[in-house]
């Protein structure tokens, strides 16, 4: 099985008015190994509007003015993506998945590139969602927020290593998601009467 890990930087949270800043994403092998990737920063659009979020991302607009052109990327990221699409072993991946979904899809179609997500539409994994059914068996505590970085830092015991960019938090997600697969292989059984259980610490 191979992973393709994706994320987005955005300059707020509607795809179809904010601007999508940074595209990175990562495929890994099943024991963590990186077997390629994806990382582009998107020239400024100002066309498209860019809330405060640019700032809390450390971003300006000078930073992107040498990033690469919108319709440049869209091609990129087009061509990077039918060379592994077609693999039957490969699963797309996120942390609030259909966020970055719904920015790549509006991005894409823009510039001519419809469907891109139609050979992962049953091969999609949600980080998010496998938090929350954990959070649910109670294997992991109630209190915890679901976002990356405090499930980074449950796992890690750190911060995460490069918050707040593309490539950095797509590989956060796969590191995070190897723990939680890890733990439910430790402490969850099934059962042809019950059909899950939490075994107790």
């Amino acid at each position: 099985m191979r992973y393709l890990v994706i994320d987005t930087e955005t300059g707020g949270l509607d795809p179809k008015k904010n601007a999508l800043l940074e595209i990175g994403a990562r495929i890994f092998e099943e024991d963590g190994k990186i077997c390629s990737g994806f990382h582009r920063k998107i020239m400024w659009d100002s066309s498209m509007s860019t809330t405060v979020t640019i700032y809390a991302l450390g971003l300006n607009k000078s930073s992107l003015i040498d990033g690469d052109s919108a319709p440049k990327v869209a091609n990129d990221l087009a061509a990077w993506l039918a060379c592994w699409s077609q693999e039957r072993d490969i699963v797309l991946m996120g942390q609030n998945l259909q966020f970055d979904c719904d920015f790549l899809t509006a991005f894409m179609e823009r510039y001519g590139f419809v469907n891109w997500m139609e050979p992962f539409r049953h091969r999609k994994i949600d980080t998010c969602h496998i938090a929350l059914f954990l959070q649910e068996v109670g294997l992991l505590p109630a209190y915890l927020k679901l976002g990356l970085a405090a499930l980074h830092k449950h796992f890690f015991g750190t911060d995460l290593p490069a918050a707040h960019t593309a490539m950095g938090d797509a590989e956060s997600t796969f590191a995070v998601y190897r723990e939680m697969r890890r733990l439910m292989r430790e402490r969850v059984s099934w059962d042809s009467t019950v059909a899950i259980g939490a075994k107790k610490p």
